[in-house]
């Protein structure tokens, strides 16, 4: 009986991780829309420490297109658990490529 309170108390914080990340991602794109000037790695700073003040862990990445006939193109993302949450979607998750980490 206490496993399954346990399981269902991490199902529901999980739960409410999620709903979260959702949230505060939803709220860095409308202000994004209305903020001229913003940058991806401005947006993902801001997203990760609105995560951070939350108790939700995340990592800013940062990336480079790597093909030989286009020019240097940077990026930086949020990742949460080990997915993009905010600044790479489907279509450009395998553009880029992170920087190798120094931790």
């Amino acid at each position: 009986m206490i496993l399954l309170r346990r399981l269902a108390a991490s199902h529901d914080t999980a739960n409410a991780d999620r709903l979260t990340v959702s949230r505060v991602t939803a709220a860095i794109r409308r202000v994004e829309r209305s903020v001229p000037g913003t940058t991806c790695l401005g947006r993902a700073y801001a997203g990760g420490l609105m995560l951070r003040l939350r108790g939700i862990p995340s990592v800013v990445r940062l990336g480079a297109k790597l093909a030989p006939d286009r020019p240097f193109e940077a990026h930086a993302w949020l990742e949460c658990e080990g997915a993009a949450v905010l600044g790479i979607d489907d279509s450009t998750v395998t553009d880029f490529v992170p920087f190798r980490s120094r931790t």
